[in-house]
């Protein structure tokens, strides 16, 4: 309202400024200054009605104030039950039961399976990847491809499958009436794939389900010669994973190579799922804008096959992560690139808030950026780098945190002859990693904040935050313990991160062309590892 009388008032402005102009011509060249046209009708209209100018900063008068939207506050503390399975059912602690407002007419779940490419053996490997391709594309023990794909359309929702090296998300979203429908559907594409019953008898099932395996294996074909083909970032990735933790664990392939995706079988992805599906407490499903007893009622109809807890086998220990740092170059055409990293923190360590200031801090992005809040412009990285070195192409920090490890370090891309110099710019910005002023920290606290806080104004993320730490911990750390422990950051501690990340032995990943490129030594030495340990240890 107040932006609609104040296009008003200054239309009335405008007319009664040409006006002006008008009667001044043509009493000019009539050589007679008293008589003119009349006025237009706005500026007769409007004339007088505001004899001040009102700031845009001030409400105008006689003009009642808008009316706030409803806001969807931030989940205080979580509400988890346990089921006698094992499986822990995770809604924010203040979910209402039914729709209040237009804000709560959606609902947001997930399926959080503690299942990835770490936990692999040599005869499952590839099954995280084959699962999330899998997901939604073929039939359930209940129903055929076509009905779960008509019953997702009818519901009017979206689902979704993402593969992780620790873990598999299933979610969907839709409208809270809907979403009953929609968790039955979801819950048989995670819980019973028609997979599980391969090998028991039935031989048309088993020859659907190996034509479903073949189909999707066609389709993951295609997928990887475009990741190796367009896709050097990923490439990255993994090969900065296998050398960080050489032949274990978080360093196992998350994607299928070309000759595994020829010896895969349905027998191996069965096999790694009913494992992982065997011990139910692995299992978390949370949601957001749904009442939690009527979460507890759905995941009890669609986890009731699932073994219960003194049914299970003796626990066996997941082996830990054994960080061995490295190196490994890619010998490839295109931009070059450099992943330079150290050993980082896990989601249960104690330094995980500091090392995600230090995140922020470092920051960084593309060469080519529209600016605006958020953006990271005035971030270490683009200071430093990406405002200096025209030639880079993009620069920022890495953060990957695991259950008992963890990966920090920077990425940068650059032009194809650049490499050598890409590698020089990037190991002396590494050094200075644990020299920090209080300008940039108090930034950095601020962006990390304020991030925090935004990210969970979306449902799914919100949804999702409350499903990975409930799986990853057991606990649920409200926003504002984070908050305050953000705030609580201090240059100490930001120093104490960083000698820590130097004290481990780097991993770094070289892609383009590999002329006069420094050796693994060289690049050691010029990010000031060597000097950075001596530091920490003295």
């Amino acid at each position: 309202m107040q932006q609609a009388v104040r296009r008003h008032y200054s239309s009335a402005r405008v007319a009664a400024t040409r006006w002006t102009a008008r009667r001044r011509l043509s009493a000019t060249a009539a050589g007679d200054s008293g008589r003119s046209e009349r006025p237009p009708w706005l500026w007769r209209r409007f004339h007088g009605l505001f004899d001040f100018e009102v700031p845009l900063s001030s409400p105008l008068p006689y003009v009642a104030a808008p009316t706030a939207a409803n806001v969807v506050p931030h989940p205080k503390g979580a509400r988890v039950t346990q089921l006698d399975n094992g499986v822990r059912v995770v809604t924010p602690a203040n979910a209402s039961t039914r729709a209040h407002s237009a804000n709560d007419l959606i609902t947001c779940f997930g399926v959080f399976v503690n299942a990835g490419s770490r936990h692999e053996m040599r005869e499952t490997s590839g099954s995280t990847h084959l699962l999330e391709a899998l997901a939604f594309r073929t039939a359930t023990l209940e129903r055929s491809a076509w009905r779960l794909a008509r019953g997702i359309e009818d519901t009017g929702g979206s689902v979704a499958c993402t593969a992780g090296r620790e873990s598999i998300a299933y979610t969907g979203e839709c409208m809270r009436d809907q979403a009953p429908a929609l968790f039955r559907l979801v819950g048989e594409a995670a819980l019973q794939p028609q997979f599980l019953g391969y090998g028991e008898g039935v031989v048309a099932d088993d020859d659907d389900i190996r034509a479903q395996v073949r189909e999707t294996l066609h389709l993951l074909e295609r997928e990887i010669r475009e990741v190796h083909d367009k896709d050097a970032q990923t490439q990255v990735t993994e090969a900065l994973h296998a050398a960080a933790y050489e032949g274990n664990t978080l360093g196992l392939p998350l994607l299928m190579n070309e000759q595994r995706i020829k010896t895969i079988t349905p027998e191996a992805v069965k096999a790694f799922w009913e494992s992982r599906l065997s011990r139910p407490a692995d299992v978390v499903v949370s949601a957001v804008g749904i009442g939690h007893d009527e979460l507890v009622s759905l995941v009890e109809q669609q986890t009731g096959h699932l073994p219960l807890r003194h049914e299970l086998a003796a626990d066996t220990a997941i082996e830990p992560a054994r960080y061995t740092g490295g190196e490994s170059r890619l010998t490839c055409d295109g931009l070059a690139q450099l992943a330079f990293g150290a050993e980082g923190v896990s989601w249960s360590d104690p330094d995980l808030v500091p090392i995600c200031v230090l995140h922020t801090l470092m920051g960084g992005g593309g060469s080519f950026s529209a600016g605006g809040p958020g953006k990271g412009m005035y971030s270490r990285l683009y200071t430093n780098i990406l405002n200096h070195h025209p030639w880079v192409h993009s620069c920022s920090g890495f953060n990957h945190c695991y259950t008992d490890s963890g990966l920090f370090g920077i990425h940068a891309t650059a032009d194809a002859d650049r490499l050598p110099d890409l590698a020089e710019v990037v190991c002396e910005e590494f050094s200075k990693i644990g020299h920090v002023s209080k300008a940039e920290l108090a930034r950095a606290k601020n962006q990390t904040k304020a991030s925090l806080l935004m990210n969970l104004e979306h449902r799914a993320v919100a949804c999702e935050d409350l499903g990975r730490q409930v799986l990853t911990s057991g606990v649920y750390i409200e926003p504002t313990a984070l908050y305050t422990a953000v705030e609580g950051v201090t240059e100490k501690d930001i120093e104490r991160v960083a000698s820590r990340v130097a004290a481990s032995k780097p991993a770094v990943v070289l892609y383009g062309e590999m002329y006069h490129t420094p050796s693994y030594d060289q690049l050691i030495e010029a990010a000031g590892v060597k000097l950075l340990r001596a530091s920490a240890s003295a």
